[in-house]
């Protein structure tokens, strides 16, 4: 028989067990195994429409549907548990079925446009698919390998060619949108998706990690640092070389101290003003005390200097009116 306290921490570390697991690794299972999967058996699984225009999503018959009135190019975008950290869908498949409960192309020809799109925000990347529908089909079974064959970037490094190996991982490793086209024809139009599927690729887990390491959002910030270091040599150079180096990194203290000076001062920096003051101003006094010592000594040492100046003159006189005396008595005797 189990006891009250026996089931309170079996309760305690089932939470535990609960609450940690948001912060688990999500494991793979291995080649063509489920990432992710929506079948709209409970609703609209918090899929969205995007596009212009008054659109309109909702379930009905373990479908997800969505409808426009006019010349209109919408997508059905895919909910977070498609997104985020898809690595090991390289080489793996995206598979939906995708068809047309009713629409009117007012006799004009199938909208061309792109029909699957993956985008990661975080490295810039877009990728997509055209010409995957057939026009005037009702229902579509649709399988895309998720590799870089299949697919053209839109908007990124290598637009209008196919996407890099590396490129393709660095999309799956951050996919921030998953866009399955729903907007075809030129009139009215009712659409529906079911039976998304996201799997795992064929790969070697060690030589996946390894890229995924290599070449995931840390390299990102490097490579942009780097980009700014290199810029900004360049810059020194090309100044340098036009003998400008020291005057333009002039012109930036003086701005530097400019912004400094038009900061309002805080209250530590009006304590510290008021510090420096005070200290100029002893300072100022000290050097006037010196300076009047300093002239009262140079006065006291002319006086002196004048003084025996006076009476080397009054003894030169002296000497002189004794020469002059002792000469005429000579002539008195001649």
């Amino acid at each position: 028989m189990v006891t009250l306290q026996a089931a309170v921490m079996r309760a305690f570390k089932c939470a535990v067990l609960l609450g940690l697991s948001g912060f688990l690794p999500v494991s793979h299972a291995g080649p063509g195994e489920e990432l992710a999967r929506s079948d709209f058996n409970w609703g609209a699984e918090d899929w969205e429409l995007f596009g212009p225009g008054k659109l309109k999503v909702y379930e009905r018959g373990g479908m997800l549907y969505g409808s426009d009135n006019g010349r209109t190019v919408w997508y059905f975008s895919a909910p977070e548990k498609f997104l985020g950290e898809r690595a090991f869908a390289h080489n793996g498949k995206l598979s939906f079925r995708l068809g047309h409960s009713e629409y009117m192309s007012n006799g004009k020809d199938m909208i061309k446009d792109w029909d699957v799109i993956l985008e990661s925000k975080e490295w810039r990347l877009r990728i997509g698919i055209k010409n995957l529908i057939p026009p005037w089909v009702g229902a579509t079974n649709n399988d895309l390998d998720l590799n870089e064959k299949s697919w053209t970037v839109m908007k990124g490094q290598g637009h209008g060619h196919a996407p890099t190996t590396i490129s393709m991982i660095r999309i799956l490793s951050s996919l921030s949108a998953i866009y399955i086209r729903g907007g075809y024809y030129d009139g009215h139009e009712e659409t529906w998706l079911d039976s998304v599927l996201m799997t795992e690729g064929n790969h070697q887990q060690d030589a996946m990690l390894r890229k995924i390491n290599k070449h995931h959002h840390e390299p990102l910030k490097q490579k942009k640092q780097a980009e700014e270091t290199k810029r900004k040599a360049e810059e020194r150079e090309m100044l340098a070389g036009a003998g400008q180096l020291e005057g333009a990194e002039a012109a930036l203290n003086r701005n530097e101290a400019a912004d400094e000076a038009a900061r309002p001062p805080s209250r530590s920096d009006a304590q510290q003003q008021q510090k420096l003051l005070e200290e100029a101003r002893i300072a100022a006094q000290q050097h006037e005390a010196a300076m009047v010592e300093t002239a009262a000594k140079m006065a006291a040492e002319t006086a002196a200097v004048e003084a025996a100046a006076v009476g080397v003159a009054a003894a030169e006189q002296e000497t002189m009116q004794v020469a002059g005396g002792e000469s005429a008595g000579d002539v008195l005797l001649d």
